[in-house]
């Protein structure tokens, strides 16, 4: 049985620490807030090391705390697993992570079996062009609570829905390559009552060649979520909502809808981490996501 510690108490922390209980796992939370019965928790990292003495740990704060959780794991000499929700932080800084055995950015959408699938089926084909899109109603994200009292509705706290519904450009990165250069433009177009802008769009040139395209948005009422895309050869569409694989408009594959959050649970429990977003690829998709802000601000194409 290992034992995992959770900093931080949100939907996510608990999410993940339901998921590692479901194992037969021990988990203790690191909040001020109270848990719930059968979960132990502590008010500070400090007594939990000392008390609890963790085999992994996972960051799951709001994101404008990820650096400086992970850097009182640091300075108090954990040597251990770490694993931070995603994004990683709100702006790219590089934190010198040696002593620790491992260190990833959690992407639950890497575990789908869609995803896993296009990869396979791309390997031999020559990528023309991309399109991934993502829309999301933000007051149906959490249930139970006010969307403005959430961090998703405070550019200081989560970084917008760039950096929220950033499993876009994780998995882009990994289906269509780095992107060199982007334009980008963000704007406010609901009436929700937020501080960040509500959708994004990004258009982008990779370093496979692939002419690319992302939107990510808090506004769709339907949940929206898939990939269209172009080879020499063959179209896919990619309907992630619904586990289904097009190709040429044909029926190619359909999946189970899955419970990611379990699979990347066991995946970390057994030390099968290869295929997770690494700490410098987290670091690279805060490079796109600044450069996408930056791009809207001077309303001009960036270099990555």
């Amino acid at each position: 049985m290992k034992k995992i510690t959770i900093i931080g108490y949100g939907s996510i922390g608990r999410r993940h620490g339901a998921c590692f209980m479901k194992l037969g796992h021990s988990v203790s939370f690191v909040s001020r807030r109270s848990p719930i019965e059968g979960e132990t928790s502590h008010e500070n990292i400090t007594s939990n090391l000392k008390l609890f003495n963790p085999d992994i740990i996972l960051i799951c704060t709001e994101t404008s705390k990820h650096d400086e959780n992970l850097k009182e794991l640091l300075s108090l000499g954990y040597e251990k697993d770490v694993y931070i929700e995603k994004p990683l932080f709100l702006k790219p800084e590089k934190i010198d992570t040696s002593q620790l055995s491992n260190i990833s950015v959690l992407y639950n959408l890497r575990g789908l079996k869609e995803i896993n699938f296009i990869r396979n089926e791309l390997n031999n084909e020559k990528i023309l062009k991309a399109k991934v899109y993502c829309g999301q109603y933000l007051p149906q994200w959490r249930e139970g609570r006010d969307y403005r009292d959430t961090y998703s509705s405070d550019v200081s706290k989560s970084g917008g829905v760039l950096a929220d519904l950033s499993h876009e450009i994780d998995y882009s990165i990994l289906l269509f390559g780095k992107i060199k250069t982007l334009t980008a433009l963000g704007s406010k177009v609901s009436d929700l009552e937020l501080g960040t802008d509500d959708t994004y769009d990004i258009h982008a040139q990779t370093d496979r060649g692939v002419e690319l395209h992302i939107h990510v948005n808090y506004v769709d009422k339907v949940p929206t979520r898939y990939i269209e895309l172009k080879t020499q050869n063959n179209e896919y569409k990619i309907d992630i909502i619904n586990g289904k694989v097009l190709k040429n408009n044909e029926e190619s594959a359909v999946f189970e809808k899955a419970d990611t959050y379990l699979l990347q649970a066991e995946k970390i429990i057994n030390n099968d981490t290869n295929d997770f977003c690494s700490y410098d690829d987290g670091l690279y998709i805060n490079q796109v996501i600044v450069k996408a802000l930056e791009s809207n601000r001077l309303k001009k194409q960036v270099t990555v």
